[in-house]
């Protein structure tokens, strides 16, 4: 029973060591530790599939393995999801009917013969890495022809979705604008940085705190200019409008690098508006918020609806920014293909 006792003993104490790291106690994951990077969903195109060569006549796999790396699912049950769109030279290349499946079990549904729709949820405590899939689309290689003994040929996968970054901080509401209040204050306005990121490929970099005085009315409104910036590897569309982006139909400048913000003050929405340069032009637009990306960057400016009492003393006060938008990128591989042998 001592034996048994102490290997019973020894079992534990390896569990319990083994969750620990190399300072003595593991951290445990946060909701701060999730809402970092510049990551969103990334598509890979497996080794091999497609090979870098292929005989002529052939059929072969496109496999793609999906991962949502940010902190934001993409579709959920009762929303759309993304697109993947698969396109090639048809000249060299077909895609059979049916042609898109999951690996995992799960039932493709085709939006026509060359796109596939898909949804994948992003990075959470319990998934810190995010969800994957793998998805493989069947193609086949034609004839090159008779005067050619290969040809190189390319085959691209478009990804277009909707996705946003969601921004929690703690600002400093300081009433007392010129500093002639005495005594000590419970904290101090001042600009906020932000370099890592908050999970998603449209990042807020900065944010300014101003309060800005109504001396008719004894009261101040807090007004935050927020820097944001697309630092992905793709474009920045309009929310909502990825199914036409991945369609294949051609689309004017207006479908690009817009987005939509909203601000909150203690949950009171704040007036948010695009500043000079970043605005846009159509009426419907501006009243959905929407602010137009400029070099991939913009300003924001967030204003207080409600004024402060100018008598109230300093005090922290939690600040939210959410930002709403499509996203669309594009990965490909160079194949050569070959004409067999027929001797």
């Amino acid at each position: 029973m001592q034996k048994k006792h102490l290997i019973a003993v020894l079992f534990v104490l390896l569990i319990m060591t083994s969750c620990k790291g190399g300072s003595g106690t593991q951290t445990p994951i946060s909701e701060l530790d999730i809402r970092k990077g510049f990551d969103g969903l990334s598509v890979e195109l497996l080794k091999n599939a497609p090979p870098d060569k292929i005989f002529e006549d052939t059929p072969f796999p496109l496999i793609m393995r999906l991962q949502n790396k940010g902190a934001r699912d993409v579709g959920n049950d009762n929303a759309f999801g993304g697109i993947l769109s698969v396109g090639v030279e048809r000249d060299y290349i077909t895609m059979s009917e049916d042609s898109f499946r999951y690996l995992e079990d799960k039932v493709a549904m085709a939006t026509d013969r060359q796109s596939v729709s898909f949804k994948i949820k992003g990075k959470s405590i319990l998934s810190p890495r995010g969800e994957q899939e793998l998805v493989e689309a069947n193609l086949k290689t034609k004839r090159i022809g008779a005067q050619s003994e290969s040809r190189k040929s390319n085959v691209l996968v478009t990804a277009c979705y909707d996705y946003g970054t969601k921004l929690g901080t703690d600002i400093c509401v300081d009433t007392d604008i010129y500093g002639l209040r005495p005594g000590q204050k419970a904290c101090k306005a001042q600009d906020l940085n932000f370099a890592n990121g908050q999970g998603a490929p449209v990042a807020i970099t900065k944010i300014e705190t101003r309060m800005l005085p109504d001396v008719d009315n004894n009261i101040v409104k807090p007004q935050f200019m927020i820097y944001i910036e697309n630092k992905g590897n793709g474009e920045v569309i309009k929310p909502g409008s990825f199914p036409l982006v991945c369609s294949g139909q051609p689309l004017g400048f207006k479908e690009f690098n817009l987005l939509s913000v909203k601000g909150f003050l203690s949950e009171d929405e704040l007036d948010c508006t695009p500043t000079r340069g970043t605005e846009v032009d159509e009426a419907a637009d501006i009243a959905f918020n929407y602010i137009k990306l400029k070099d991939k960057k913009s300003v924001i400016r967030c204003t207080a609806k409600e004024g402060i009492d100018r008598n109230k003393d300093a005090y922290i006060a939690p600040l939210r920014v959410e930002l709403d938008y499509g996203y669309t990128f594009t990965v490909s591989k160079e194949m050569t293909i070959e004409k067999a042998l027929r001797y």
